[in-house]
């Protein structure tokens, strides 16, 4: 039987549950419809209740996390009226016909299962319970990750130049685009040749939006282009298997 002791009502009380959860299943369905009321994404021009967001999504993953621990393996029963994914939690796996997302030799850039220290210390420090890193790129140039782009097993989260840190479920992702700052059709012959060897390897942004069309973060020179081209097609294939 599940936990009754006052430190699990309490949680019950923060994931907004009159009773204790039977399953498991029951549990994440419970925290994932908290998560969406009050994910700190949902109030980005609000900057005082962005705030008061920010300390309820941490209570929650401290519920969600406790109760979770509290529930015995034997509660772990099918659930035909509850979500068994936590919240955001579609993870599409590379198929055959699409190549594994690879960074190569790009400096600041990591794919699971070789991380450095410092990028899994950034990933414990950002990720819910249930959550594993995928990908992660220092968009600080020096291996700090004051900023980065993360890729998660159910989310992708971006930390910007203003240190804000802003979430998208791939349930959520809308259109995401990649193309040439400096088009050909645009430009002589001699500035496409100077844009070209100033930086050949970052001419290129890569948007991503979310389906409601606002746009979730752009990349542009602090990612290589084959980064940006692996994060493009990486990103492509999630909301392909989602729209399915």
């Amino acid at each position: 039987m599940p936990c009754d002791c006052a430190e699990c009502r309490k949680h019950w009380a923060t994931l907004g549950l009159e009773g204790k959860p039977v399953t498991r299943p029951a549990l994440r369905h419970a925290y994932r419809a908290a998560a969406r009321l009050c994910h700190p994404d949902r109030f980005e021009n609000e900057p005082d209740l962005r705030l008061e967001a920010e300390e309820r999504f941490k209570l929650l993953q401290v519920a969600y996390r406790e109760l979770v621990e509290h529930l015995p393996p034997s509660d772990e029963i099918a659930d035909t009226d509850a979500d068994p994914t936590p919240p955001g939690a579609i993870f599409v796996e590379s198929t055959p016909s699409a190549p594994p997302l690879s960074f190569g030799d790009a400096p600041g850039c990591f794919v699971a299962p070789d991380f450095s220290p410092r990028a899994e210390r950034i990933a414990g420090e950002n990720l819910g319970p249930g959550v594993h890193l995928v990908a992660i790129v220092d968009l600080a140039g020096d291996h700090t990750f004051s900023r980065f782009f993360l890729l998660a097993t159910h989310s992708a989260i971006v930390k910007d130049v203003l240190g804000i840190t802003s979430l998208i479920w791939y349930e959520d992702l809308g259109k995401v685009e990649l193309f040439s700052r400096f088009p050909d059709s645009n430009r002589g012959l001699w500035l496409r040749f100077r844009k070209m060897i100033s930086r050949p390897d970052r001419r290129y942004v890569l948007n991503i939006y979310r389906r409601n069309g606002s746009r979730f973060c752009s990349l542009t020179d602090e990612v290589d282009d084959d980064v940006k081209t692996d994060l493009y097609r990486c990103l492509l294939r999630k909301k392909f298997q989602i729209d399915q």
